[in-house]
């Protein structure tokens, strides 16, 4: 996500990741997964407040360009078109928010399920076998 938030320059670029479809990674999220369904904002905080900072900076830079003179905007765009389309990437960026929450909470359970069956099996080693 963070490489995502980094890549958003204008909201032109926030409207082209969105409408491409944004996808990210989630390997190595066991080693961040340690204490329920917001762990990696507990045990990183430096990471969480590093994402809000970018998020912050996207929706500046929309807020920022609905500022702007209609000249600098592409000559005939309206003011009340200019809000409506913050309005817009606002909601992408939420739902994008969603969709992270949702999959974090996804592996979350995963990782439960795989530390579950792991002790299973450590477990299952120890135990004598019967004869």
């Amino acid at each position: 996500m963070l490489e995502f938030l980094r890549g958003v320059k204008t909201s032109d670029d926030l409207a082209n990741q969105l409408a491409n479809g944004v996808t990210f990674g989630w390997e190595g999220l066991r080693k961040f997964a340690r204490c329920g369904s917001d762990a990696i904002h507990k045990n990183n905080p430096d990471l969480f407040a590093e994402i809000e900072a970018e998020k912050n900076r996207i929706e500046s830079i929309s807020l920022k360009d609905v500022a702007s003179p209609p000249r600098q905007l592409g000559g005939d765009a309206t003011l009340a078109e200019l809000r409506a389309e913050v309005r817009r990437l606002n909601r992408a960026v939420k739902s994008k928010d969603q969709e992270l929450n949702e999959a974090h909470l996804t592996n979350l359970t995963l990782l439960e399920r795989v530390e579950q069956l792991e002790r299973e099996l450590a477990q299952e080693r120890r135990s004598p076998r019967p004869i």
